[in-house]
């Protein structure tokens, strides 16, 4: 959690459709949630040596330890309760879209990595109840999500 992410406010793109670092706390669970250009720009803060950002194949090779294949699938709903949820610890907080709309409260789970899929948007890690796992899934830069930092 960061200081100056104790706020109920987001931006993560301008009108002009530049990107903000910005982020904001999560009322849904112990955590913030950040632009991808907050972790780029922030990164050794919110990751201080000896951790760093996680990278796309830091979440294939996460979903594979647990006995999933790397890729986009759709799962069980226990399989995500066992593994992403009671095993790893991921929290199912949802994201902020750009306009300041929380989304997918109490269902999804996601996490930025540090990679670029495109232009305006970089890899996540994503899992759903309903079963889907998104090991490399990609995310617009404007979203707000958790960040868990890896050694």
């Amino acid at each position: 959690m960061a200081t100056a992410c104790q706020k109920e406010t987001f931006s993560g793109r301008s009108t002009a459709n530049n990107y903000n670092a910005d982020c904001r706390s999560n009322p849904y669970f112990s955590g913030d949630l950040f632009s991808w250009c907050a972790v780029a720009r922030f990164a050794d803060q919110l990751c201080p040596y000896p951790w760093r950002v996680p990278t796309r194949q830091d979440f294939i090779d996460l979903d594979i330890a647990m006995g999933g294949t790397g890729s986009y699938r759709a799962d069980t709903p226990q399989f995500v309760q066992d593994n992403y949820i009671t095993r790893w610890g991921g929290h199912l907080g949802g994201f902020r879209l750009w306009c300041h709309i929380l989304g997918d409260l109490e269902f999804s789970g996601g996490y930025w990595s540090q990679s670029l899929a495109y232009y305006f948007g970089a890899y996540r890690l994503g899992f759903h109840t309903n079963g889907n796992v998104w090991p490399i899934n990609r995310g617009n830069m404007h979203y707000g999500l958790p960040l868990r930092c890896v050694r």
